[in-house]
């Protein structure tokens, strides 16, 4: 005996929340995303033969699928997942650059100028490990010393142009910090299940917006395309990845699943039971 199951009926017109399991059980969360896509496709091998003009069969060949999603939000997660590691906590270095005036009348001792650097931004003089004076080779033209007043640069006068200035990039060490290293061999295993709203089709006696969502999920795939970094000035950058469908090994065969699940916070208006216009 079969069972009526009706239709769902409403309308998608926003983006999924995205969950990804990677294959060693942890979870990443996307919540802010601007675009995503699933699309499913069979490759069917034509059958042509005798003396039809057209084929004669259709036999199912390759099955494609692939999952794109972009993200309107850095997020450090989203590298990580991707590229199948984990982030950790250890010393990173990064370049700061300042330029300073040189005042001869105040800087020259003895044919040297000797140029007390101040520490760039916020960092403290112990992570500056070294400085680098562009157009200048350390060692040759100029000395970096520590001593009671600080950090200072030493340069024969007669190596410094005119206009009198210094172009000083910092390296910064931080300590702890979180880093995710990548050496770009190996990508992410995992099931991706998207659940997108679904609105009322305006015939739902349903008080709320939402009437429900429609999740889909994909049981075994693999990142294929990177999440990498595009900046514009004074635009948000988006962050793209896509996942394509690899085999579950499920034994029946299957590689995906949809279900609608209704939103509990939904009520019911004028007696109906909200589900009078489902049917197809």
């Amino acid at each position: 005996m079969s069972t009526y199951i009706p239709a769902i009926k409403g309308y998608i017109a926003d983006v999924p929340r995205v969950h990804f399991k990677r294959c060693d059980n942890k979870v990443f969360y996307f919540d802010e995303i601007t675009q995503a896509s699933i699309q499913p496709n069979v490759q069917f091998q034509e059958v042509n033969a005798g003396w039809s003009n057209y084929p004669v069969a259709y036999l199912p060949g390759a099955g494609t699928m692939e999952v794109q999603m972009t993200s309107g939000q850095f997020n450090s997660d989203l590298f990580a997942m991707a590229n199948a590691v984990n982030a950790e906590t250890k010393a990173f270095s990064t370049y700061e650059t300042d330029t300073f005036a040189l005042d001869p009348a105040k800087d020259v001792k003895e044919g040297y100028f000797e140029v007390k650097l101040d520490e760039p931004g916020n960092y403290e003089a112990t992570q500056i490990k070294d400085v680098i004076i562009n157009g200048l080779e350390k060692g040759t033209d100029y000395e970096w010393t520590e001593g009671e007043n600080g950090k200072t640069v030493k340069l024969p006068e007669t190596v410094i142009k005119k206009p009198l200035t210094l172009e000083v990039t910092y390296i910064v060490e931080h300590p702890d910090t979180d880093v995710i290293e990548i050496d770009n061999k190996s990508s992410a295993i995992g099931e991706a299940t998207m659940k997108f709203p679904v609105y009322n089709n305006g015939d739902d006696c349903t008080d709320a917006a939402i009437k429900g969502y429609y999740v889909i999920k994909i049981y075994r795939c693999r990142v294929t395309t990177m999440p990498g970094f595009d900046g514009s000035y004074k635009s948000p950058s988006t962050f793209q990845l896509t996942w394509s469908a690899m085999d579950a090994k499920r034994n029946d065969g299957k590689d995906y699943i949809c279900g609608y699940v209704p939103n509990k916070q939904a009520t019911q208006s004028n007696g109906g039971s909200g589900n009078e216009n489902l049917g197809g």
